[in-house]
Formats: structure tokens, sequence, C-alpha cells
């Protein structure tokens, strides 16, 4: 319902500010905690001292004697003193981490949205797609403003049923070209870490209910893309190399590299 009405930044800043107020009054309660205690320990330990130094004073002068419980008494409070000053600095520790996580909290709730997913002004037709044909025109991306592009200047058509292949080395590009056809934050690598022979049943099961449907495998083992239409090789978010397995076998070029050391990446 929130997402509906739009009010999303309303109860984001809501949900900081009370958040904060929290913390503050935490922090306040602790801190009154810490330092009535501490100063509950250094008033105690001054007294104990104040006699200690009392019966010394007697002693020397034939007033008092000294006890052995006399001195393990102020030795403990010694002790005592100092776990209280302990405690005091790790207050302080622990006050500075809060503040570091209320910090990134905000830094998070302050960054500038994605688009929204639906946008009425570009809407399409109740119709669309009316077939599967994929187009990419001069297109870059990159994850975030200060990171370098994930994907350069890419110009691609894949036309409606076509099946293509997509390969390359870890972090050539491969899975940043399919996450931006749905907006994806995380790619759904369904075969990526299962044995071959259920390999084999998934890409078998693809061709045969998708067939008439436009497919983009993105490869981890050279059998899943090999009867592909096409084959895309992407290199450092450009494409290096595309078409059919035969002929970029026979141009023994970076795809052909990639089949012989089986350096599909992840």
């Amino acid at each position: 319902m929130i997402r509906l009405f739009g009010v999303e930044p309303y109860f984001t800043n809501n949900y900081i500010q009370g958040a904060e107020n929290q913390t503050r009054l935490g922090m306040v309660r602790a801190a009154y905690g810490n330092l009535k205690i501490l100063v509950s320990s250094a008033t105690q330990t001054a007294q104990h001292s104040i006699m200690l130094y009392v019966y010394i004073v007697m002693s020397k002068i034939g007033l008092y004697t000294i006890s052995s419980g006399d001195v393990a008494e102020f030795r403990e409070n010694c002790v005592s003193m100092g776990k209280r000053i302990d405690d005091v600095s790790l207050f302080s520790t622990r006050t500075f981490e809060l503040l570091a996580k209320i910090n990134e909290f905000r830094n998070l709730a302050e960054r500038d949205p994605e688009a929204p997913y639906v946008i009425d002004s570009y809407r399409p037709s109740a119709q669309w797609p009316p077939n599967g044909k994929i187009e990419f025109r001069d297109f870059s991306m990159k994850y975030g403003a200060d990171l370098n592009y994930a994907l350069k200047n890419v110009n691609l058509t894949i036309n409606p049923g076509e099946k293509i292949g997509i390969v390359g080395r870890t972090g050539a590009g491969k899975s940043s070209l399919a996450k931006v056809l749905f907006r994806l934050i995380h790619e759904n690598t369904t075969t990526a870490n299962v044995d071959l022979e259920t390999d084999k049943s998934v890409q078998e099961l693809i061709r045969k209910e998708f067939s008439d449907c436009t497919v983009l495998t993105i490869a981890h083992r050279l059998e899943t893309i090999m009867n592909s239409d096409r084959i895309i090789v992407m290199n450092k978010g450009t494409i290096a190399e595309i078409g059919t397995p035969e002929e970029l076998l026979a141009k023994d070029g970076m795809f052909a590299q990639l089949v012989k050391t089986s350096d599909f990446g992840q």
C-alpha cells in the first residue's frame, strides 16, 4: 500500500527520524549508567583510600595497627576502579560503531532510487512484445555512478526466435548483457552448478518447450551453447566476436581459445 500511494519518502524519513531518536535516547541512558557506575566506583575507592591513608598515619603515631585485610580491600577497590574505566572506554567504542551504522543507513536511504518499473509515458501496448526481437543501440551500462562501465557501446540485433549463446571470461560482461533486459540485481544461473546430466536435460527441455522463443543462454559449459544459432563473445564489456559456432571456431579467435581452455568464467 505504501508503494501504491507513492508515500515511501514519508515513511522512510519517519523511520530514520524515529531510529535516530531511539538511538539518542539509548546512548544517553547508556552514558548515564556508565557514568553513574564510574562515579560510584571512584567515590568508593577514594573513600577507602582516604581511610587507608588515615590508618597509615594513625599507625605511624601508634594509634592504629594496619591489618592484611585493610591492604587487600584497598587493592580490590583499585582493581574495581580499573574495570569501570575499561567499561567506559568500551562504551565509547560501541557508540562510534553505532554512529557509523546510522550514517551508512542514511547514505543508503538518500541514494537516488532506480527508475520506476512502470513509466506511463513509455508504456508499451497490451500486445507487446509482438515478437522476440531484441536490439541494442550504442548501449552502455554501469552499476554505480562511481564505477566503471560494465557494458560499453553495445550494438546488437537478435532476431525473433533466435537462440543466442553468450560467453566470456569472468567479468567480461556476459551476465550484464542479460541483466539489463530485466533490470535484475542477481542473475539466476540455473545450470551453473549442476552435474552434466542434469544440465543436458535442462537444455533439451529448453530447446523443446521454447523452440519458437528467443533464447539467450549465458554459457558456463561448452555443451550449453554449441547448438546456438549465433554466439556472442564478450570481453571487457564489449562484443569481441559474434557468429555461428562453426564460423568462430574456424576464425581461431577468442572463442576458439575459450573452447580450448574451457574457460567460460562464472
